[in-house]
């Protein structure tokens, strides 16, 4: 691959290029010019896209239908994984579908939607790349709140601090999510207690010996150190009968 200045203008079978260079005889022009995401399977009015920005609250919800029957899953650029965050946000309109959560009115979503544009748009930030970026954390606390499953610090302090430190200290995991409300799964405290000596354990090497039965390994280690032992042995006891019992003189 050849780096080459941009491209000014194309003729019949080639290209100028804005140093002057040409190349002809091209038989492929690539433009990377990034994607466009759009929703061409449902009705045009059901999504609307405004230079890239998706009228969507929080993404997942089309600001100004009511009542609110479609929700879209993945639409996002998360800091962190999306896995947890599809999950999420399925959960959240699993809850919704069945009546259990309620959605601000179209008016008022749409009313959020068109703020959040707006100050995107305000700092420059107005491509896909950061119209759909959102941030791990937050954006799923934000759903879990919503639902009603978001973890109560406050109460793990007080009621099991083991737990607490757990989840103010150590690495954010899904099953935080499942501690309590609806949704709730019994492994969970298991599941985050045990995080991170399930994820050390496949990273751990076979300690040599452990198991008393000598592998290949462990014969050859053995083996040299057996070796070694007797060569230190011979050099001491050469030395001691060399030169051991002249260092004093010998009297006549």
């Amino acid at each position: 691959i050849n780096m080459i200045t941009d491209v000014e203008r194309f003729t019949e079978n080639g290209a100028v290029f804005v140093d002057g260079t040409e190349l002809d005889n091209i038989d492929v022009v690539i433009l990377g010019t990034g994607f466009k995401y759009s929703f061409p399977f449902i009705q045009k009015d059901a999504i609307k896209v405004e230079n890239a920005f998706p009228f969507l609250y929080d993404l997942v919800w089309p600001a100004d239908m009511e009542p609110a029957t479609l929700a879209i899953i993945g639409l996002v650029q998360p800091f962190g994984g999306l896995p947890p965050i599809l999950e999420m946000q399925s959960r959240w309109a699993a809850r919704v579908f069945s009546g259990n959560c309620k959605l601000p009115s179209a008016s008022q979503r749409l009313q959020v939607v068109e703020k959040t544009n707006a100050n995107l748009k305000s700092k420059g930030l107005n491509s896909p790349k950061y119209t759909l970026v959102v941030f791990f954390i937050q954006y799923i606390d934000k759903m879990a709140k919503y639902i009603g499953c978001k973890p109560n610090l406050w109460k793990f302090f007080f009621t099991d601090n083991a737990l607490w430190r757990k989840l103010f200290f150590g690495p954010c995991t899904p099953p935080q999510w499942r501690i309590e409300g609806p949704g709730k799964w019994q492994g969970a405290k298991y599941a985050i207690e045990h995080v991170e000596e399930k994820t050390w354990y496949p990273l751990k090497t076979r300690e040599a010996g452990k198991h008393g039965k000598e592998g290949i390994y462990d014969g050859y280690i053995s083996l040299l150190k057996r070796f070694l032992l007797l060569v230190v042995v011979f050099i001491l006891v050469k030395y001691l009968f060399t030169n051991g019992y002249t260092t004093f003189p010998v009297k006549s």
